[in-house]
């Protein structure tokens, strides 16, 4: 079943980390899978279809600034792997937990491992045991984006079948527009696409998206948020623009819906696994949340 798989690992010397952490990471995992089968190491690094696991670091610091600069001689973290799916649960498992040989390197610092902790999740829990909820805080701890298509929605009435439409299929439908705010709506239809590729448990995610689309979930304070710009590697040009801090939802009471509200409740425990929006792999999108209310009366926005 979708496992999390925790190494809890001690940096015996100091790593200066180039270019941003999770991106060292997400190597690190596909390195060791490699090693011992190389093919489905190229086949999960060069799938143009999404991702059945994500990379989260959780480390000893007093602040996220470690993640962009350095690590210190003896810091203890834990570098935690969340498999979605059961097959790439049995990957982690045959080729990484039986692994007698497992070393864990990053940028050429061999990693000591302290432990391994393997947490089961079950989609169907996390379904049974959601709550009609009214209003979260949610905390980016590591650089979030998302992203948008811009290819355009169908026309009322238009008697092109959508499969052959050549404005949706064509060569707008590669381009995107990257969003680097923390968008309810992009937050959200992206965990139910996640949901729906991994879940055996389903929900009618068109509902849900039509919910979103009509403002079932909205921002409703932003106390503390900042945007970072993160680098994949000091002597390339690529880099990534992400969001970290608090940021307050909120479900207004016009468009409350107590079944959407417990999926949106399903989907919040389900990207503590997952992470949110672009980059999932490399350790962007890390969250966790706060349940502010659950009362049968919704709250209202003021």
């Amino acid at each position: 079943m979708p496992s999390c798989f925790s190494f809890k690992v001690v940096v015996p010397s100091s790593v200066k980390v180039a270019g941003y952490l999770g991106f060292a990471l997400r190597g690190m995992i596909y390195d060791i899978i490699r090693r011992r089968r190389p093919l489905l190491s190229h086949t999960l690094h060069e799938a143009k279809r999404i991702a059945p696991f994500s990379v989260s670091p959780y480390l000893s610091y007093p602040d996220l600034k470690i993640v962009f600069r350095s690590i210190k001689a003896g810091s203890v973290g834990i570098i935690r792997v969340a498999a979605l799916s059961e097959e790439f649960s049995r990957i982690m498992v045959d080729e990484v937990v039986a692994n007698s040989e497992l070393e864990l390197r990053l940028h050429g610092v061999r990693l000591e491992t302290l432990e391994l902790m393997v947490e089961e999740f079950r989609y169907s829990r996390l379904m049974e045991q959601a709550q009609p909820i009214t209003s979260f805080k949610v905390n980016f701890l590591t650089p979030t984006f998302f992203r948008r298509s811009l290819k355009p929605d169908c026309c009322h009435g238009c008697p092109i079948n959508r499969k052959t439409c050549p404005l949706i299929h064509g060569a707008q439908r590669r381009k995107m527009r990257y969003i680097c705010y923390p968008d309810p709506y992009l937050m959200f239809r992206s965990l139910a696409r996640l949901w729906r590729a991994f879940s055996p448990i389903k929900f009618n995610y068109a509902k849900y998206v039509d919910w979103l689309r009509k403002g079932g979930i909205v921002v409703s304070g932003i106390p503390k948020l900042k945007t970072v710009k993160v680098y994949e590697h000091p002597t390339t040009p690529k880099w990534s623009v992400g969001f970290i801090g608090t940021v307050h939802f909120n479900l207004p009471e016009d468009t409350y819906d107590e079944e959407m509200a417990k999926i949106t409740h399903a989907l919040l425990n389900f990207a503590k696994y997952s992470n949110v929006g672009g980059n999932r792999t490399a350790a962007f999108g890390t969250i966790d949340f706060t349940v502010k209310n659950t009362t049968e009366t919704p709250n209202t926005p003021t």
